[in-house]
């Protein structure tokens, strides 16, 4: 019931702004603010003057929430149309107003400034809000207070592995991708058509699933679509909580957490898991019986003040939404540029070859155009129009004397930097072989580069830590579809595949792709 009401209002909403800003347009914006009230305003400034500046500050307030509403349904257009290099602008949602900057000089400044005045953990409770979407789990301003097991687990233990679960991931990636592809709409000629989005999530969902809980639970079907639903619910749950007045969340979030019940089942399935690490590692400390994240979040985590099994838990749930979900985003961008830009798929074939032909698994991070293609699909099509979110704790001041208030939010435009023609050339033409160059010179340059003209995966200490995790099973996905089978859209979707909402780009659930079985690649 709550969910329809929401609905209705927002769409009520959504009616309002419409008409408002057919009104502003009609008249021009200015006009239609000054004109509409100046009849007010004069009777005020005669007869009342704190009427006219109540009227103003209604007539603002109203402006402000319109726009915010606006930013909901367009916010990466809105993004877009602002953006000037180097020129700091703000736009206003429906919580607080996010103060955009790209010079060199507001970046360094931005990730330079004390955690406890511009906090990316503050925003995260306002973001994903984790003490009702992640089992409890308490998120503190400041990062000395979360600590920094993560960071040592996804950045450092996971990615010594890699080459160790390649051939794993390899293996279930295979095994999915012929699972999912069986099951689809057969077609003329050989082609099956599958719902896209779908078939990524599920693909990126099982191998996660063997990476952070072992291959036996990513066996497990009913805990797999469990997994695969927890982001979709977190995200539907805190964007509910978001938009609804605060004094009200405490009410609504026990709702939600009633219907939504795959995290219930997640709970159920690892809190006993996670237990059993854990006596696992108190018995043999240096040992290593368990390749996975669960056991590299118990073994991070035995440290003077060591982690309870709740704690592990909690922090696992929030890492899951985004190892599930912008991997699968950048799959889909990945296919879709791979079918619009077709010449890649021979090319692509010729480098991934020798994989095939029994290369160790550290070859595919030795593949330029592979790495160069995936960056520049990212660059083009990243599922997120900002980066670098701050939220200020308390007042902060650039240099330049931009000023962001207490509440406010400072970022980096991403998906405009990353179009900037003054950064790249041709910056708004996709060229797969970009980056070859640079891959071949140095990692540093490649896909989990981080600098301020490529700022996909953040900057400075909060960068993503899981980057080179993600862009090695995007890597295996990518080389297997291309090398098992051909690719095609649908027709009559092409300029309908996608939609907005804030500042991300999500495939519709109805788009669609075809795909068949390479000649002389038997499933």
């Amino acid at each position: 019931m709550i969910q329809i009401t929401l609905y209705i209002g927002f769409v009520v909403f959504l009616l309002y702004w419409t008409a408002g800003r057919r009104l502003e347009t009609a008249l021009g914006s200015d006009t239609y603010f000054k004109d509409h009230l100046s009849s007010y305003c004069r009777l005020g400034a005669v007869k009342s003057r704190p009427l006219a500046r109540l009227l103003h500050r209604r007539t603002l307030f109203i402006r402000k929430w319109l726009d915010g509403i606006r930013y909901l349904v367009c916010g990466t257009q809105l993004i877009l149309d602002a953006y000037k290099p180097g020129a700091v602008f703000s736009l206003a949602t429906p919580e607080t107003t996010y103060i955009h900057v790209s010079s060199s000089t507001h970046i360094k400044e931005l990730i330079s400034a004390p955690w406890d005045v511009l906090s990316l953990h503050a925003l995260s409770k306002e973001l994903l809000q984790p003490k009702y979407t992640m089992d409890g789990l308490v998120v503190e301003d400041g990062m000395s207070a979360n600590g920094t097991v993560h960071l040592r687990v996804l950045g450092v233990k996971l990615r010594n592995h890699l080459n160790e679960l390649h051939s794993q991931l390899q293996a279930i990636v295979h095994q999915s991708l012929s699972r999912e592809i069986s099951d689809g709409i057969q077609k003329q000629d050989g082609w099956v058509e599958l719902p896209l989005f779908q078939l990524a999530k599920k693909v990126i969902a099982t191998a996660n699933s063997s990476t952070f809980f072992g291959v036996d639970v990513a066996r497990d079907a009913t805990f797999v679509e469990a997994a695969l639903q927890y982001p979709e619910e977190l995200f539907t749950s805190a964007e509910i909580l978001r938009l609804i007045p605060k004094w009200t969340v405490p009410m609504v979030a026990p709702i939600l957490r009633w219907k939504n019940k795959a995290s219930e089942l997640m709970v159920e399935r690892l809190r006993p898991l996670i237990e059993q690490r854990m006596e696992d590692f108190a018995k043999d400390p240096h040992g290593s019986q368990h390749v996975d994240c669960l056991y590299f979040f118990v073994e991070a985590s035995r440290t003077k003040n060591p982690w309870s099994a709740q704690k592990i838990l909690q922090v696992i749930l929030g890492v899951w939404f985004a190892s599930v979900h912008q991997p699968a985003l950048a799959l889909v961008y990945a296919l879709d540029d791979l079918c619009r830009h077709p010449k890649y798929m021979d090319l692509l074939r010729q480098d991934l070859q020798r994989l095939a032909a029994g290369e160790p698994s550290s070859a595919i991070e030795k593949i330029p155009l592979l790495d160069s293609f995936l960056k520049e699909s990212a660059r083009l099509h990243p599922s997120e129009a900002i980066s670098v979110r701050r939220q200020a704790i308390k007042p902060f001041t650039f240099s330049d004397g931009t000023a962001v208030r207490a509440g406010e939010v400072a970022c980096v435009p991403l998906n405009a930097i990353m179009r900037d023609t003054q950064r790249y050339q041709d910056g708004l033409t996709f060229d797969g072989m970009r980056f070859v160059e640079q891959s071949k010179v140095s990692k540093a340059e490649g896909f989990c580069s981080s600098t301020a003209d490529y700022p996909l995966w953040g900057l400075g200490n909060h960068t993503c830590p899981g980057r080179f995790y993600a862009a090695r099973i995007l890597k295996i996905a990518v080389a297997q579809i291309v090398l098992e089978y051909d690719i095609k859209m649908a027709d009559g979707q092409e300029d309908s595949r996608y939609f907005n909402w804030r500042c991300s780009t999500i495939p519709h659930a109805k788009t669609t792709m075809l795909f068949r079985k390479r000649q002389g690649k038997a499933a």
